[in-house]
Parts: C-alpha cells; structure tokens; sequence
C-alpha cells in the first residue's frame, strides 16, 4: 500500500508568494500535474494532507477536486498533528480555520498521529508519521535549510522516497531518487 501512496509538504502561505491561491497559480498548476502523473503512470491513490494552513491545505483541496471532477477512486487522508490543530488559528483568521474544516470533512479519512493537545514535537512527529507511509514526497520548498518543510524533506530523503520539489519563488522542478 506504501507504494499507492504520496505526501505534501511545503510552507505556510506567508513563505509561499502570499495568501491568495491566484498568487501561487504555477506553484499549484506544477502540482496538480505532478498529482495526476503519480495517479496515471505511477498508480498512486492515496495523498496525505499534514493540514497545515498553506500548500497542505491548497493540495488537499487539488486531491478533493481531481477526485470529484476526474479519478473518483483517489483517497484523501488528513493526517492530524495532534487534538486541535485548528484551535490555534481561531483569533489568527477565521477563515484559515473555515478552510481546514471544509477539508477535513471532505477527507477520506482521518488519521489523528497525536491524541493530544500541541506541543512543540507533534509535527516533526506528523511528518515521520506521514513519510513512513508514502513511497513518493510533494514539496513546495523554497531551499531554506530550517523548518517543517526542511524536516520533513531530510526524513523523506534518509528513508529513499521518491520526491518531486517545486521551489515557489523560482517555479523550478527537481526530482530526487527517481
């Protein structure tokens, strides 16, 4: 089953080109097609969303569109930090928060890593949870050699996984391990 499944990972939107989807648009286009040729040439049916604010979420509503508009079989899986992830979005901007609950009760299913509230460690431990279970890594890394994204793409490459790295400010695709 590992081999049927991808991960995203990649910033919040504040290190992407901004908030606004329109602002991203290649870095999205990039990713839908790398998507649909996991799905066509690679038999890829499941993509795990770690549901943070920004390329997560922007890639798991990619996967709920191809699945609803083209490949009715693809999975979407949430794979949750931890008991609440939401909650520290509420006085930040509720409409980040609308958009994780849109997301999350599209979801196929729900895998909750951490079953309690936050604490420092529960995404690095969100990230090994979700490379442990993908054979292929979607990135939207912008080569900053710190943070999640940085975390979660040196545990895709000490496991092997096969990664495709869009970098957002350039639009350049690199793949590793392929």
């Amino acid at each position: 089953m590992m081999n049927e499944t991808a991960h995203f990972t990649g910033h919040r939107w504040q290190d992407l080109n901004g908030k606004d989807p329109q602002d991203n648009f290649e870095l999205l286009v990039h990713s839908r097609n790398i998507v649909i040729d996991l799905i066509e040439n690679h038999g890829v049916t499941r993509f795990y969303s770690g549901m943070a604010i920004g390329y997560d979420l922007w890639m798991a509503k990619i996967i709920i569109a191809l699945r609803r508009d083209h490949y009715p079989h693809i999975k979407l899986l949430c794979a949750i930090p931890c008991k609440g992830q939401w909650e520290a979005w509420v006085d930040y901007n509720p409409e980040d928060v609308y958009e994780w609950m849109r997301v999350f009760e599209e979801a196929d299913e729900i895998e909750r890593v951490y079953d309690g509230k936050y604490e420092r460690w529960v995404l690095p431990n969100r990230n090994t949870y979700m490379v442990a279970r993908s054979a292929y890594t979607i990135a939207a890394w912008d080569e900053k050699e710190s943070g999640g994204t940085f975390d979660c793409l040196t545990k895709a490459r000490k496991k092997g996984r096969m990664i495709t790295r869009i970098n957002p400010k350039t639009n350049e695709i690199i793949k590793e391990n392929w």
